[in-house]
């Protein structure tokens, strides 16, 4: 019996060696790794991480992550999280266990939550936290020349969806602190990629009470030379009137063609989306109804031919310089366009047409 508990004592002693070593060395004790949580893709990376966020403050969270997992994916963490809540400021990696390395992640909360917090509740924002009471002063300048109490549900989301598409430009900050994902890369510098959009969306919505889902999946695309790509994506869920739809900012934001605003991904169902975006569907609500889609809310949506070149002819005479509309099933061919010039008197026409099958989306100018 005493030989039993001296050998305890002997493991016990040479148990906090190891520990003291490995903290004087600057490595973390293998021992906690029971207790961390295990990633074997980024997508579990990002779910422990968004978990830690919600606790709502700035901490390290490690994670027990596959070695599958380059540095570079790491590095990337921000495409994958919920910077509704927060974002990944730095990474570090202090050891190995077999199949796994153990990584520390820096996190922050996001300004959009004390922001949040301040208008809604009224809580005053940490005496420290200099970025969160600028984005307070500018979200708070927004909604009060953007919206108002009159305003129905639908009219303030078009409303701010169109602000922050028209001043907002897709791009990362050129200071290199990885602001491009959060509300305030979008509102204060104005500079965001989809993640920064989806939170800022997000932010303008919570603070009016409108009920709103930040979405993370894939999206994919075709450039110009025909190449097709895929790449991570962030978007929102938005509710109006007790009804779910997918609205996507970013993409209504098209990149290299100038300040265009566009609502082709605005309050679209599931089906119009998963066209070229996918995400997990048990992460967000079903969105099923094209009720309150732009172009079906204003008469913008057309099956016959006739009546689309009315209105757009309509409308280009009356001096508007942009006209968007969605079709259905029409042959949009320079011919048929043809037919545009007919009802106006404008001189010379642009024109472009993106989406598929019974949801495509003409945009015709005169600028």
């Amino acid at each position: 019996m005493r030989k039993i508990v001296w050998t305890i004592v002997i493991l016990m002693i040479l148990g906090l060696s190891f520990f003291m070593y490995e903290k004087e060395t600057g490595k973390e004790p293998l021992a906690t790794f029971t207790n961390i949580s295990k990633a074997d893709s980024m997508e579990e990376v990002a779910k422990a991480i968004n978990m830690a966020l919600k606790d709502g403050s700035d901490s390290n969270v490690t994670i027990k992550v596959s070695s599958k997992i380059s540095e570079d994916e790491l590095k990337r963490i921000n495409y994958y999280i919920d910077t509704v809540q927060g974002n990944v400021k730095s990474l570090s990696t202090f050891s190995t266990a077999g199949r796994y390395r153990r990584v520390t992640f820096d996190t922050v909360r996001a300004d959009s939550m004390y922001v949040y917090d301040a208008i809604v509740s009224g809580k005053e924002i940490p005496a420290e936290k200099e970025t969160a009471k600028e984005l307070y002063r500018k979200v708070e300048s927004v909604l009060s020349n953007t919206v108002s109490a009159s305003m129905s549900d639908y009219d303030k989301e078009l409303a701010l969806h169109d602000y922050l598409v028209n001043h907002c430009v897709y791009g990362e900050s050129s200071d290199g602190d990885e602001s491009e994902f959060t509300a305030y890369g979008a509102l204060v510098n104005e500079r965001a990629v989809c993640s920064g959009y989806a939170a800022a969306f997000h932010l303008l919505l919570s603070c009016e009470g409108i009920p709103v889902n930040f979405m993370v999946g894939e999206a994919s695309s075709t450039d110009q030379n025909g190449v097709s790509s895929t790449q991570n994506h962030a978007w929102c869920q938005v509710q109006v009137s007790g009804v779910w739809y997918e609205v996507d900012p970013t993409w209504d934001d098209p990149v290299g063609e100038g300040q265009i605003l566009s609502h082709q991904y605005f309050n679209v169902s599931d089906q119009i989306l998963e066209r070229n975006h996918s995400w997990e569907k048990k992460t967000g609500e079903k969105c099923s109804s094209m009720e309150a889609n732009y172009f079906y809310r204003n008469g913008l949506y057309f099956s016959d031919y006739n009546n689309l070149t009315r209105q757009v002819g309509q409308e280009l005479s009356a001096g508007n310089t942009v006209v968007e509309v969605a079709v259905n099933g029409l042959n949009m061919g320079e011919n048929q366009l043809q037919g545009i010039f007919e009802n106006t008197n404008v001189s010379h026409i642009m024109y472009s047409i993106t989406g598929q099958d019974d949801y495509q989306i003409l945009r015709v100018s005169t600028q």
